[in-house]
């Protein structure tokens, strides 16, 4: 039988990173306002000595079904959004528990100036715009949409998202920013040359039936 050995540098890698980790809890806020160069220089490592398995643990998930990416741009640590992203192995598109994918969640958080912007477009044209919440149909426009956040929203239009995609009560992204009073973000859907203001959600439509 061939004995291996775990290379120094792994070990030294994988206690920084259980010491990132709380155990048992989700990551609080401090974990992720961590130094860049220690998440690149534990990818480094992970490539060079175990790269068969660098997709795996980069896709890790916690108890709620959040991957590394899903907590890097719910707390707009876009830094680490564009480094996971230049893996290439991260799952864009992997919802947690809560039916979210990380570009949901992106929609949801926001940015803070251009550079931000840019990264969070990269992660919307890498990853399923158009997908929706299972539960709420809900998309990553509405979801923007819908916390007022007119910066992703600009994101979402100008990646092609579908602007007239409908939830499960057949609201539109037009009624979220009506109905959440966004009329900001209803005049810049407006202005969009196929936003379809004669869709009719599920009530009206009943309404018109009867």
């Amino acid at each position: 039988m061939v004995k291996s050995q775990i290379a120094d540098e792994v070990l030294v890698a994988c206690k920084l990173l259980n010491g990132h980790l709380y155990k048992g809890k989700e990551i609080g806020r401090e974990q992720m306002h961590c130094d860049t160069k220690l998440i690149e220089g534990l990818v480094k490592i992970f490539k060079n000595h175990i790269d068969m398995l660098l997709e795996t643990i980069m896709n890790l998930v916690d108890g709620n079904g959040n991957n590394a990416l899903h907590y890097a741009v719910s707390f707009r640590n876009w830094k680490v959004v564009d480094l996971l992203l230049a893996t290439g192995l991260m799952n864009l598109n992997l919802p947690n528990k809560a039916g979210y994918t990380p570009v949901m969640m992106a929609a949801l958080a926001g940015v803070a100036g251009e550079e931000d912007k840019e990264i969070a477009s990269k992660l919307f044209q890498a990853g399923d715009v158009n997908k929706q919440v299972e539960d709420t149909g809900q998309s990553s426009l509405m979801l923007a949409v819908s916390r007022g956040r007119i910066d992703m929203v600009e994101i979402c239009l100008n990646i092609g998202a579908d602007i007239n995609a409908q939830d499960e009560d057949g609201s539109t992204a037009l009624m979220c920013a009506c109905e959440h009073g966004h009329i900001n973000i209803a005049k810049r859907l407006l202005q969009h040359p196929e936003c379809d203001a004669s869709i009719l959600d599920n009530v009206s439509l009943s309404l018109s039936v009867q």
